[in-house]
C-alpha cells in the first residue's frame, strides 16, 4: 500500500503546483489512470498554447513527476509571480514529506 499512497501523495503535490487548475490538471494527466496524458517531450510541445508561466508550471510538474520537464531556475526567476511562487513553495514543502530515497522517482 505504500506505493498508492506515495502516488496519490504525488498526484496531491502536482495538483498544488499547478494550483488546482482543472484545465492544466487536464492536460497533464490521462484521465483514465494517474499517469501522464502523454509523454513529457510531447507535453511540452504541446504546452506552447500555454502562457509562459503555465509552460514553466507544467516543467517543473513534469521533473516533480518523472524528472523530465528540465526546469532552469533562471526561467522561474525570471518568470514567476507571487502566487506562482506561492504554488510551488506549497508543492515543494508537500513534495519534501516523501521519501525520495526508497528509488520511487528514479
Amino acid at each position: 500500500m505504500k506505493i498508492n499512497f506515495q502516488l496519490a501523495h504525488k498526484i496531491s503535490v502536482i495538483q498544488t503546483l499547478l494550483r488546482h487548475d482543472e484545465r492544466l490538471l487536464e492536460f497533464f494527466f490521462s484521465h483514465k489512470h494517474p499517469e501522464l496524458r502523454d509523454s513529457a517531450d510531447a507535453l511540452i510541445k504541446q504546452a506552447r498554447c500555454f502562457s509562459k508561466d503555465e509552460q514553466l508550471l507544467i516543467r517543473v510538474a513534469l521533473d516533480v513527476w518523472c524528472r523530465e520537464g528540465d526546469t532552469r531556475l533562471v526561467d522561474l526567476l525570471d518568470s514567476w509571480d507571487n502566487a506562482n511562487w506561492s504554488a510551488f513553495l506549497q508543492a515543494m514543502m508537500r513534495l519534501h514529506e516523501l521519501d525520495w530515497s526508497d528509488g520511487m522517482f528514479l
